[in-house]
């Protein structure tokens, strides 16, 4: 009965396993800590070739796969860069928006009136924010 029982264990533990998909990772063999890639040191933008995304992100907010690889090659940067950049930027003006949405709902609860100067004030200090980087950019 027992070496039933084992021949049973053998063979679930055996089926258990052909299930589980592998784990390979490619040229890598068994071992995961191996990297395909070696791992880049960040590389700082200049004013320059920040002034030149900015510009084409107030026209375009979602360039093309050709206008990011256009831009990549007029500054000599990875395009992998360049579709990095446009991500970062879509994220830093939806969580400005919040943070103005924020301040102005804060700011209803008191009155409308200060309701209304709240978002006046936030969406003046975005305005404000955006002029300096554009003063630095430039």
């Amino acid at each position: 009965m027992s070496h039933q029982s084992s021949a049973r264990r053998k063979s679930s533990s055996a089926l258990a396993a052909s299930s589980k998909p592998a784990k390979m990772f490619a040229g890598a063999g068994s071992d995961p800590c191996v990297r395909l890639k070696p791992i880049q040191k960040r590389r700082r933008l200049s004013r320059s070739e920040r002034a030149t995304l900015e510009s084409r992100y107030v026209l375009n907010r979602h360039p093309s796969a050709d206008e990011r690889r256009e831009l990549a090659i007029g500054l000599n940067m990875p395009l992998h860069t360049v579709q990095i950049w446009f991500q970062n930027r879509r994220a830093k003006e939806k969580a400005d928006a919040r943070q103005a949405y924020q301040l102005a709902a804060e700011g209803s609860e008191g009155s409308p009136s200060s309701a209304s100067s709240n978002a006046a004030a936030a969406a003046a200090a975005a305005e404000s924010r955006q002029q300096q980087q554009e003063v630095v950019c430039v």
